[in-house]
């Protein structure tokens, strides 16, 4: 039974690590507070009815596809569960994570080396955890490309219809909870264009893969694209800006390599070349952020960011892997077995003790920066309170204890009949309708070129007669007074 246990003890590390981090997610998610931007863009599309719902979807304000809206809209709208387990879902998520990155490993490698390179992934720098406490598809689409990576390895080894459905499943999952999904999800994909099926088998193949992506991707994308509420804010596409993304996806493969690199030194007669297949799928995902961004260089040039890329982090690790398994003969010696169970408890020890001892700081309140003004003076008059910062709107009008009526203003007519589309809450008001109040206060907070209307708060209340007086210096508010009843 020891012997046993002693020989199983990689996977034993693999649930310790789960459960800590499950641990920690739990603690996080009891601490988490509605007030981010992402957050409340996610609970406000999916709070409606569902023929709205539907016109939501394609909204330039939503910019992802559909399916972990749909999925979201059904468990809050039609199974009644409450908005939170939208984060609750994650946890799951982790355990799910965690076991398939060892099984796309053990493809690889001997469990042990699979263990030691998940637990290394899991705790140097998580790619899902950075990531878990959002109400976004990005855990989603990482767990999807996970299993279309662990599909296309089952698929390679031996044709089956179960193993073909898994990987159609997987598929649409992947390029229907993000844009980036489809362009990844061929790219794992292409190492089938190789195996021993007939080309008409393979065409007819594909394109039952992508006829699902093709019709959605027809229906919302091309309204998305017409009208795109934060165009402008996202990060520009240029070689450092590629670094910079590559740099934290690659740290747990870089470590990984290095220890192997070191036990290849102080136990070098458990090292020798051996040959495997190359990992091609591994390579392609690892790849995928170099593609995506030339891709974007030459068309769109933006939409760049770290999140966007992180099932990426699985595909340096398994090259990792795999380069490992070419050094350690299988099995591997009990020295090193020894050494690869040492280090990866020292990781998990490690992680827990940095995470947990930055639990204090997650029980200090926290309001994003547009709120940073004197709540008491706006609430006691009990007046409109209008801001052109979308974000500080949506807090507003999710947040109960906020009881002055808000108001989102804008000035660009395509706001005017765009932004109901994606919830009639936020429906805005022109200068023309504050011209008609007596007094209003008036929010303005920079987070991109979406955040500017054309209007200038001095300028605009001496042409209409109203009264000005500054609250906060930044966030900008202003109170207007209507300076007698004769209005203009």
């Amino acid at each position: 039974m020891l012997k046993r246990i002693t020989r199983d003890f990689h996977v034993v590390l693999l649930f310790i690590l789960a459960l800590l981090q499950s641990t920690h997610l739990y603690r996080k998610i009891g601490q988490f507070q509605w007030i981010g931007a992402d957050d409340l863009l996610t609970i406000t599309l999916i709070n409606q009815d569902i023929f709205s719902f539907k016109e939501a979807l394609g909204s330039g304000l939503n910019l992802f596809p559909p399916l972990y809206f749909v999925l979201g809209y059904f468990l809050t709208n039609l199974c009644d569960f409450p908005k939170d387990f939208l984060l609750w879902i994650h946890i799951p998520a982790l355990w799910g994570s965690i076991w398939l990155t060892y099984l796309i490993f053990r493809n690889f490698s001997d469990s042990k080396i699979a263990s030691f390179t998940t637990v290394i992934l899991m705790t140097i720098k998580s790619a899902f955890l950075t990531q878990s406490i959002y109400v976004r598809p990005y855990c989603f689409y990482y767990l999807a490309a996970l299993a279309l990576l662990f599909a296309v390895i089952k698929f390679q080894k031996s044709f089956s219809i179960k193993r073909y459905i898994l990987l159609w499943v997987s598929f649409q999952c992947l390029a229907l909870t993000h844009y980036y999904g489809l362009p990844i999800g061929l790219l794992i994909c292409a190492p089938l264009l190789l195996c021993s099926l007939g080309i008409s088998t393979k065409i007819k193949y594909f394109t039952l893969i992508l006829l699902p992506t093709v019709i959605s991707y027809s229906i919302f994308l091309p309204k998305q694209l017409a009208y795109n509420f934060f165009k402008g804010t996202l990060t520009d596409i240029n070689f450092n800006v590629m670094f910079e993304v590559y740099k934290p996806l690659i740290i747990p493969s870089f470590v990984t390599l290095l220890i192997f690199l070191i036990l290849g030194c102080f136990y070098y007669r458990e090292f020798k070349v051996l040959k495997s297949p190359v990992p091609w799928s591994m390579i392609n995902l690892s790849l995928a952020p170099m593609i995506i961004g030339l891709f974007l260089i030459i068309t769109f040039e933006e939409g760049f960011y770290y999140r966007y890329f992180i099932p990426c982090q699985v595909g340096f690790s398994g090259i990792v892997v795999w380069i490992g398994n070419q050094l350690i003969k299988q099995p591997i010696g009990k020295k090193s077995s020894i050494t690869l169970v040492f280090l990866s408890t020292c990781s998990i020890s490690l992680w827990g003790v940095r995470n947990f001892d930055n639990e204090r700081q997650l029980l200090k309140p926290s309001y994003p920066g547009s709120m940073d003004f004197n709540h008491d003076i706006v609430s006691q008059d009990k007046i409109p309170f209008a801001t052109s910062h979308l974000p500080t709107f949506l807090k507003l009008i999710h947040d109960p204890s906020w009881a002055t009526r808000s108001r989102l203003l804008r000035t660009e007519e395509k706001d005017f009949h765009e932004l109901p589309k994606y919830n009639k809450s936020l429906t805005p008001v022109s200068l023309l309708d504050l011209r008609n109040e007596n007094s209003f206060y008036y929010h303005f907070y920079y987070s991109g070129p979406h955040s500017r209307i054309n209007f200038d708060p001095f300028t605009w209340a001496q042409k209409n007669n109203f009264s000005v007086t500054k609250i906060s210096e930044y966030p900008v508010v202003i109170k207007f007074i209507q300076k007698n009843n004769n209005r203009n």
